[in-house]
């Protein structure tokens, strides 16, 4: 696919250049049958839309982006495979969902990958949206960068969720500093040590200790 070609300069001075990779990780993939496969996906949280705080339904289900990329990557995956079903279970809150996408979907999926990959490629600078949830979900809006290896700033302005004077949340210091510096600067400067921003562990993967 065209669209998907990308290339950016490296803060240590590279060029990455390529397609659009996504990665992530499926719960689990159970064989029913030699032409249906079945993916699990367990939430503990509630059957919410985060972004709108609308309750997710059975129609919006066939629309979450994370449900057809599942699809989209079984598909690559297994293609020979007529039937694939996704169960989303949440587990605290309405039990278990089954969605059935097929091929005729793909296009569809795409589409929504062009546009969310174009939308983040030609953002300058990433939005930040303010709500309760910043002080009560996020760990980025309720901790500071004190005690690490990146200098903490004292906020100057009024308005902001952070109190003027105190330490700016990670959040906070964050966008501030996009504002203020280039983009490769503070992936350079403020990542966590030993993270590499082009790498990607799955989740419960154990990394060999080096001596």
């Amino acid at each position: 696919m065209y669209w998907a070609i990308n290339e950016h300069d490296l803060p240590n001075g590279e060029k990455a250049e390529g397609f659009l990779a996504l990665k992530g990780t499926i719960d689990q993939i159970s064989k029913i049958d030699d032409e249906t496969y079945q993916i699990l996906d367990w939430k503990t949280g509630r059957r919410l839309n985060w972004a709108t705080g609308e309750e997710k339904d059975y129609a919006a289900l066939n629309k979450d982006p994370q449900l057809m990329l599942y699809y989209y990557a079984a598909q690559h995956l297994y293609p020979d495979i007529e039937n694939i079903q996704i169960v989303i279970y949440f587990i605290n809150d309405g039990g278990p969902f089954t969605i059935c996408f097929s091929r005729t979907d793909i296009p569809k999926i795409e589409n929504m990958l062009k546009e969310k990959f174009e939308d983040i490629k030609n953002s300058e600078m990433p939005a930040l949206n303010k709500s309760w949830k910043c002080t009560k979900f996020c760990h980025y809006g309720t901790t500071t960068f004190e005690d690490t290896h990146i200098k903490p700033i004292i906020e100057r302005r009024e308005g902001e969720v952070t109190p003027k004077g105190q330490c700016m949340t990670k959040c906070e210091q964050t966008k501030y500093c996009l504002q203020n510096r280039s983009m490769n600067s503070v992936i350079k400067n403020m990542s966590a040590k030993g993270h590499d921003i082009n790498k990607y562990d799955a989740p419960g993967e154990v990394k060999e200790e080096t001596k």
